[in-house]
């Protein structure tokens, strides 16, 4: 009795620390997801205000709804790009739910239309996020409005009042544009700046856990992820920004070379924490690690600094930078205190070396980075050019080449067509109450790879069935109209600030909102729950049947051509950053390319490493060679990137004929790797793999001690690297 009692409480009160830590997660807002919170509230509260007050719920409320649904459309960056994605959103919204209120009551018309419909419009997402977030959009509406279907005023009001939301939607959403023209670059290349210091701060603290055996590369592939989404989306928005302007000003030459400067501030990053990593495992000197503790905290929390002064557009705090520019300097002259220790260990020595340089090319990049902060302040508007460059041609080329059965927009386009279709479909057959819910859960659960489908498919169902009873909970007691009214806008806030954040902390405060919507113009109708968790689960089950049934293509099918690319690319850096140090004419601009090409192939490994793992056991493959396969990338890109890093304070140059023996020699290890994923070999060659990429990867680890240590010079050391067997 007393052990069941004892596990009764241990289980309680794990029970009430995940609800606590749920609760915590969400009210716990950062300052953008507030913003955005407060933004879509405001426009989407006012017309079911105004719809309570005049008794025309049924009118209002879609001009609610293509407020919301413009939102949905936004795809951030510049305000142009922003305007063109809603503005386009909005108006086929209004003709979607003209369409489909007319043709809804008619079975033989509603079914082929709704394939058509969702087929069509799926195949916009061959144009990028604006097509996707546009195709989303509109499908969604004419799912919504199939299921009302009504007369042909009633089709010319929520028409009217679909393009009357999406205008308000825009309204509110670029009301800065013409004050404050630079904002979208400004917070594009802020959220870079943001995302590098949470990536230094992370894998700092992974490297200094003694008590992992794993390597540093393989614990923060979540924070590596995002700095490349950060890294993306500023050079789309800042690019965007220049090429539509007749002329640039010298904020936006400043913004870009910010970016710029991030790009580099990544690559140093990866170089200091490769060399922090090797330190901490090859010697156990404990003030050395709390030095470089400190010093890190004060460059990730320096580089938060400068990322609100890019944003806000405000001074730096000079007093901060000097204490940072202080700090890092001081540990350098620390370290080389501890050099004459390290004599009698010359790849420690070579580690500690390394890091000081990589201390060094830090401390000069965020001077460099200072003074464009200080330069980025407004000095001329851009005039805005309204013309627009329609590159038909290339548009319907593009399509064009997605309409076949290999292409993973025209397959996803078909599964969508097809369970939105069989939903609508069931709810019109069994005349099914607001059955519209049930394509709806469906258009929002499907996604294109199953392991995304799955996700979402447990976090639509289970916010919408915790959401559903606190709905009908409060519909059930609450029975005042302006408590009610002060629920849904309360309700509405926490549901639009998790918008972009939590999925099902986002559905689980849409429910009990859109329950109490509906109860103000129904009172006492606390089923409304009920039935939307019942469709809500149909919805869900459809969905994650469709995405595991209806041409499915499995990430291990997929991975390895990911695989083939991310090696590829490897090998192009590697060899970009040795003809940089042989001088040739293109060399700079090169590396870059091939570096960042490298980053987000890898990027690309780890995340379809991770999709892998949300499919069901019997479809994933060799998870364990695909883990060899995508952590040894990794490593190998990383230190190709401290090999560049620290190759730029050489003064020799070993000849052309030493480096291109050395590269032949791992070109042709890395070819054969590639041939054995292409042809499948690799599934019966597990362990000659992993022999190989270890071989490559000290033979590389050897050629990055080179510049760093005080014992070799590099005209002499690189032939006996290059010679050796690998």
């Amino acid at each position: 009795m007393p052990t069941i009692l004892s596990n009764f409480k241990a289980a309680t009160r794990q029970q009430m620390k995940t609800i606590y830590e749920l609760i915590h997660l969400s009210v716990s807002l950062n300052q953008d997801a507030f913003l955005s919170g407060l933004r879509i509230t405001l426009i989407s509260i006012p017309p079911l205000l105004l719809g309570l007050m005049m008794k025309r719920l049924d009118v209002t409320g879609m001009a609610f709804l293509g407020g919301l649904y413009a939102c949905l459309a936004d795809v951030g960056g510049i305000y142009r790009q922003r305007a063109l994605s809603m503005g386009l959103a909005t108006i086929c919204m209004a003709l979607a739910a003209f369409i489909a209120t007319l043709v809804g009551g008619i079975f033989w018309l509603a079914i082929p239309l709704m394939f058509l419909w969702a087929f069509c419009f799926s195949m916009l997402s061959a144009y990028g996020n604006l097509g996707a977030k546009v195709n989303f959009v509109v499908i969604g509406i004419f799912i919504i409005t199939l299921g009302q279907p009504a007369h042909l005023l009633m089709a010319s009001e929520r028409c009217l009042a679909f393009l009357t939301g999406g205008a308000w939607a825009m309204l509110l959403s670029l009301a800065f544009w013409p004050f404050r023209p630079y904002q979208p670059v400004r917070r594009s290349v802020a959220d870079y700046y943001r995302s590098l210091s949470s990536f230094m701060q992370q894998a700092y603290d992974v490297v200094t856990r003694l008590d992992t055996q794993q390597r540093w590369s393989e614990l923060v592939t979540s924070e590596r992820a995002l700095v490349m989404a950060a890294h993306d989306q500023a050079h789309k928005v800042v690019v965007q920004s220049r090429v539509q302007q007749e002329s640039s000003s010298s904020i936006e030459q400043h913004l870009l070379m910010l970016t710029f400067n991030a790009d580099r501030l990544f690559e140093e990053t990866i170089a200091l924490v490769e060399s922090i990593e090797a330190v901490t495992r090859q010697t156990n000197l404990a003030d050395m690690r709390n030095l470089l503790a400190d010093t890190v905290q004060k460059i990730a929390k320096e580089l938060l600094h400068l990322a609100k002064s890019i944003d806000q557009d405000i001074l730096l705090d000079r007093a901060s930078l000097q204490e940072t520019y202080t700090s890092i300097e001081t540990s350098q002259d620390n370290l080389r205190m501890h050099l004459a220790r390290l004599m009698h260990h010359p790849s420690a020595l070579s580690k500690v070396r390394a890091t000081i340089v990589s201390l060094g090319h830090l401390n000069n990049s965020l001077k460099t980075i200072a003074a464009s902060v200080q330069q980025a302040h407004p000095s001329t508007v851009p005039q805005v050019n309204t013309k627009q460059a329609k590159q038909w041609r290339e548009a319907f080329l593009t399509l064009k080449n997605n309409l076949t059965a290999r292409s993973l927009v025209f397959r996803h386009a078909l599964r969508l067509a097809t369970v939105t279709t069989i939903s609508v479909a069931i709810y019109l057959f069994f005349h099914l109450h607001n059955g519209f819910w049930i394509p709806l859960t469906a258009l929002f659960i499907l996604k294109p790879e199953f392991g995304g489908t799955h996700q979402r498919s447990i976090q639509r169902i289970s916010g919408t069935a915790f959401g559903g009873m606190l709905g009908g909970a409060i519909a059930l007691t609450v029975h005042n109209e302006l408590l009610l009214v002060a629920c849904l806008i309360v309700l509405g806030f926490m549901a639009f600030a998790h918008l972009k954040g939590n999925y099902g902390i986002f559905v689980f405060f849409l429910t009990p909102f859109v329950v109490i919507m509906l109860d103000l113009s129904m009172p006492g109708n606390w089923q409304i729950a009920v039935i939307r968790i019942f469709n809500t689960f149909i919805g869900g089950l459809l969905a994650f049947l469709t995405g595991y049934l209806f041409w499915p293509l499995w990430e291990r099918e997929r991975l390895p051509e990911q695989l083939i690319r991310t090696i590829a690319a490897n090998r192009a850096f590697l060899r970009g950053v040795l003809q940089s140090y042989q001088a040739t004419a293109l060399a700079p601009d090169n590396v870059q390319r091939t570096s960042h090409e490298a980053y987000r192939e890898n990027a690309n490994a780890a995340a379809a490493f991770q999709r892998l793992l949300g499919e069901p056991l019997n479809q994933r493959g060799n998870v364990e060679l695909f883990y060899a396969l995508v952590t040894y990338n990794q490593q190998f890109c990383d230190s190709i990137t401290t090999l560049a890093t620290h190759i730029r304070s050489l003064d020799g140059k070993p000849s052309t004929r030493d480096v291109e023996e050395w590269m032949r020699r791992i070109d042709t290890m890395l070819l054969s790797i590639e041939r054995s994923i292409r042809s499948g070999s690799y599934l019966h060659q597990h362990s000659q793999l992993e022999e190989k990429l270890q071989d490559i990867q000290i033979s590389l680890q050897q050629l990055i001690e080179v510049p760093c240590s005080a014992a070799l010079h590099w005209e002499a050391a690189f032939p006996a690297i290059a010679h050796q067997k690998i």
